[in-house]
């Protein structure tokens, strides 16, 4: 799915504290924020792909027309979610692959590593990461 007006100071890791906040841990298998460097924030959209049509769904009923942060409530932008142009892992990581700007997508293998790094801070007592908490 393609998730449009997202807020430009969001970052991938952001998005993905919201997904898992909202009950879509494990759920989708890859996420990309495009950045721009020149303008040093994201391009207002994420590409997201759900693991089974059942969860993109839900999310699309969940995200549809719904506000992140108060300034979207404020100035009544809401975000859009529709179907993404290319569909599956591999077509979304392999087209993200090539708009590459310094922020490489969010895949299984990332998304996985975020998982395990959690699991680690938690049983090492310490954690410097104020979004890695979301992933338990």
């Amino acid at each position: 799915l393609t998730v449009k007006e997202l807020p430009t100071y969001f970052t991938q890791e952001m998005f993905v504290s919201v997904l898992v906040e909202r009950g879509f841990k494990d759920q989708f298998d890859f996420l990309y924020i495009p950045y721009c460097p020149e303008r040093g924030c994201n391009l207002g959209y994420a590409i997201v792909n759900f693991t089974r049509p059942e969860h993109a769904m839900q999310f699309q009923a969940s995200f549809r027309g719904d506000c992140l942060d108060d300034e979207m409530r404020m100035t009544g932008r809401i975000l859009v979610v529709e179907p993404a142009p290319m569909q599956g892992y591999e077509a979304n990581y392999y087209q993200s692959a090539l708009k590459w700007s310094g922020v490489p997508p969010l895949s299984r293998s990332c998304l996985s590593e975020m998982k395990d790094l959690q699991h680690d801070i938690e049983h090492a007592g310490s954690c410097g990461f104020a979004n890695f908490g979301e992933f338990q």
